[in-house]
């Protein structure tokens, strides 16, 4: 899908665009190039429903976006960590979705340089992911509300690493405050899901936030789903220009209202 000379976004009106945009955004509303200011606003003409259900679709908001407030941090020149091909990563970019009752979901934004490599279409040769070693993956699944079982994280808490062909791995850290309810098992059989559907399936980490000024330092250090689809415009544009659309469809559980 390719896009005009001075255009800034990519308009997903196909439902395999937009699956890609949901996996690698959380959204069904990804940046568009559609100049129409009331479009763009997420509100809704009779020209623009002449436009068909892409355009609706591309309205349409997931449970995560009604219920969670999606947050990232813009990460650069990570000294401690040998990425692809043995470079310092260029971009270890996170995201965090939070609930008003504090729960927060952790994984790796679109933009993280691994994600963001593979769906140019550029190997990471061997992937695995490995969770920090001091955890049993196996006693971090939620099974209730209690706690019994949580260890605290602190914002340089090693969650994981992402280890590539011979490289010592790249180490993904917690970034907030709180405690540790449940680690993505699914990931150590099927670490492709942390590449193709980061926003979604390939999550990290599930994380509770203990009090009010927990939360307060994690908003100041992150910024907004907008502003970082501003300040990442570039790097987003490429990855959903480059992303194949393979997706059979959108999980229908996530556009019930």
């Amino acid at each position: 899908m390719a896009l005009g000379k001075g255009q800034s976004g990519t308009r997903c009106t196909s439902e395999s665009d937009l699956t890609n945009a949901l996996h690698l955004l959380g959204t069904l509303n990804p940046p568009t190039t559609n100049t129409n200011t009331n479009t763009a606003r997420g509100t809704s003409t009779d020209k623009d429903k002449d436009k068909g259900d892409g355009v609706h679709l591309a309205r349409m908001k997931t449970y995560m976006e009604r219920s969670y407030e999606k947050r990232y941090w813009v990460i650069e020149d990570q000294t401690d960590n040998q990425g692809v091909d043995g470079r310092t990563p260029r971009c270890g970019d996170k995201y965090v979705y939070i609930h008003p009752n504090g729960l927060c979901i952790l994984g790796l934004a679109a933009t993280h340089e691994v994600v963001a490599r593979s769906c140019r279409g550029g190997s990471v040769g061997q992937f695995s992911v490995k969770f920090n070693s001091k955890w049993a993956v196996s006693s971090f699944q939620f099974k209730s509300k209690k706690k019994k079982d949580a260890v605290m994280l602190y914002e340089d808490t090693e969650i994981c690493s992402l280890n590539l062909n011979n490289s010592k791995g790249i180490k993904v850290r917690s970034g907030l405050k709180g405690l540790l309810l449940e680690l993505n098992n699914r990931l150590l059989e099927s670490p492709e899901l942390l590449l193709e559907r980061p926003a979604t399936e390939g999550w990290l980490a599930v994380i509770q936030i203990m009090n009010e000024s927990a939360k307060s330092d994690l908003l100041a250090s992150s910024m907004s789903f907008s502003d970082w689809l501003s300040h990442r415009s570039r790097s987003i544009q490429k990855v959903l220009e480059s992303r194949s659309c393979n997706e059979k469809g959108i999980p229908s559980e996530l556009l019930e209202s």
